[in-house]
């Protein structure tokens, strides 16, 4: 005679009521499965969005490593900005011609994408040229990473704002008012991650030279000192610190 054990005798394994062996088809599955704390899910949220930060700082560091890759980045960010404005501007002028405050808003944004195309746009247009002088001659902080950043986070939101309130192409309004506003949070982060390792490598430079600026100067410029420092003794520079 053969004898079951104690787990098997509490549960029969085939009973006659279907009912019951789908009960503890549910039991025996269920089982083997552990619920995860809240402090366990807050952990695995907050790594997600570490991740993800990590992800974006990572982006923007790549970009920083080749220029030419942030200038494609910016030059099309400009085109999204532009194409976003322009069918905007089109759209207000057909279906709401006698809205005066659209109106000049559309024109406004037009011509600020047009402006951001001069400066980011690898083009020796004439037109272009004398914008970009206009830029950096009146509007300096557009020309750089951390201005470019936040100028163009404000133009995104700005062109989908403009778009969604004037019932126009939603999908390009996420699409292009987004992707713009995305290249400037990727250029704002770049711009600020260059200007604290600047301002590091200018402390540290500072103590090592007592603050001298001939000294650092006449330490590293040892190509052409008349011309000043090339990008590899700049970069000598910052190594060294």
């Amino acid at each position: 005679m053969l004898l079951r054990s104690s787990s098997e005798s509490s549960v029969d394994r085939h009973p006659s009521n279907p009912a019951a062996e789908g009960f503890i088809k549910v039991d025996t599955e269920e089982g083997g499965k552990t619920e995860e704390s809240p402090a366990e899910e807050m952990q695995q949220r907050g790594q997600v969005a570490a991740e993800a930060v990590a992800a974006i700082s990572g982006l923007a560091t790549d970009f920083g490593d080749g220029p030419m890759t942030l200038n494609i980045l910016l030059s099309s960010g400009a085109g999204s900005a532009f194409l976003a404005a322009l069918v905007n501007l089109l759209h207000v002028l057909y279906y709401h011609p006698l809205a005066l405050l659209s109106v000049v808003e559309g024109l406004s944004l037009v011509a600020f994408s047009i402006m951001m195309l001069a400066v980011d746009l690898p083009t020796h247009n004439r037109v272009a040229m004398e914008l970009r002088g206009f830029t950096e001659g009146f509007l300096k902080i557009l020309t750089r990473i951390t201005g470019k950043g936040a100028w163009y986070g404000y133009l995104g939101s700005a062109v989908f704002s403009s778009m969604r309130s004037n019932n126009c192409w939603a999908a390009g309004a996420w699409l292009l008012g987004g992707y713009t506003f995305l290249v400037g949070l990727i250029a704002g982060a770049l711009g600020f991650s260059k200007s604290r390792k600047l301002n590091r490598i200018r402390r540290e430079v500072g103590l090592q030279f007592d603050n001298d600026a001939e000294r650092v100067y006449e330490s590293f410029a040892v190509d052409d000192p008349s011309r000043g420092m090339t990008r590899e003794e700049f970069a000598a520079m910052a190594c060294n610190n």
